[in-house]
């Protein structure tokens, strides 16, 4: 009886630890955070939406992820049309709104080029049957909650 419950006490401080290290191995990228047992960070839009995941905070690391590719425009669609891109520098195409919403929801090919997605938005479209990333090559993310594809 007492080896069972040191056993016991043994998986229950291990788990512990393990959940310790894979929270610690996330940071900062606390908002976008998912135990592995329900497939790691890069699975949370599977399980939640909207301001559990996203609230746009990678807009400084997308103009980061630009400037070391040397990417000097995008497609961006992000978490809130209050998000403001021209603050940090970010360029992007010259598509009419239009053209964006029907590249947005697969009505018009995508033109090549670099797409950045909120991880909002692509949950979002998912719920209609629109999965860019199936679709799509996704060639990188940023802190979990942006989604990089590139369009050839």
């Amino acid at each position: 009886r007492a080896v069972q419950k040191r056993a016991l006490q043994g998986c229950v401080w291990g788990m512990l630890g393990w959940h310790i290290v894979s929270s610690l191995l996330a940071f900062p990228y606390s908002r976008s955070y998912f135990t592995e047992f329900a497939g790691g960070p890069s699975k949370g839009i599977y399980w939640l939406d909207d301001s559990n995941i996203d609230w746009g905070q990678e807009l400084k690391g997308v103009k980061r992820y630009m400037d070391l590719n040397g990417i000097r425009v995008i497609t961006l669609f992000s978490f809130s049309p209050y998000d403001d891109p021209d603050y940090y520098g970010i360029k992007q195409t010259s598509l009419t709104s239009k053209d964006r919403y029907e590249i947005f929801l697969g009505l018009k090919p995508a033109p090549p080029g670099i797409y950045v997605i909120s991880a909002h938005v692509l949950t979002r479209l998912q719920s209609r049957g629109i999965d860019w990333l199936s679709r799509y090559p996704v060639i990188g993310h940023l802190g979990y909650s942006m989604y990089i594809f590139k369009i050839s």
